[in-house]
């Protein structure tokens, strides 16, 4: 005798016998592992520039890292982070504080874009200002350098960065965590 479904986790179980919340957690890490699998091919080298200016300077570059290492899908160790320089500012006013600068590569399938987001949000929730004043001081400045070898360029995204030639410590951390 068939008797009616009346739960979406009995769907597919046999009659009088009930899904367990073990089994659909089961059958989701096995759909979640598979699409990680089919979508890894899709996954790029992502770069991002890391700086502060306004103390706690280090403990804002470590957070920052943490939440990048979020972002990261593949394994542990490839997620790398530079050595932290301290850099004089670039372009800003004479009275600006020195900046503490890193960078950091890991691997990702999220769109350009959508990484963009995530980035201006993290600075967002993290004391910047949404209205950004260009070169002013910082708790924290999150800077999409590169993304595998995708090309943007409108008006929220232009990759690979534009200003990666103007700032020449930028090369050699991006040369320590990319070789």
């Amino acid at each position: 005798m068939y008797r009616q479904r009346s739960r979406i986790d009995d769907v597919g179980t046999p009659p009088g016998q009930e899904c367990s919340n073990g089994t659909v957690l089961v059958l989701v890490a096995i759909l979640w592992h598979f699409f990680f699998r089919m979508n890894a091919t899709r996954r790029r080298r992502v770069v991002v520039s890391l700086g502060s200016n306004i103390e706690p300077r280090h403990a804002s570059i470590n957070k920052a890292l943490d939440f990048l290492r979020t972002l990261h899908e593949g394994a542990a160790e490839k997620f790398r982070a530079s050595t932290v320089s301290e850099t004089a500012p670039v372009d800003c006013a004479p009275e600006t504080a020195d900046f503490l600068n890193a960078v950091a590569a890991f691997e990702s399938s999220l769109p350009a874009h959508s990484l963009l987001d995530a980035l201006l949000a993290y600075e967002v929730a993290n004391g910047r200002l949404a209205i950004r004043e260009k070169n002013a001081p910082r708790t924290i400045d999150l800077d999409l350098l590169f993304c595998g070898d995708e090309r943007h360029d409108d008006e929220r995204l232009v990759l690979p960065h534009p200003r990666i030639g103007e700032r020449a410590f930028l090369q050699a951390m991006i040369d320590e965590v990319c070789a």
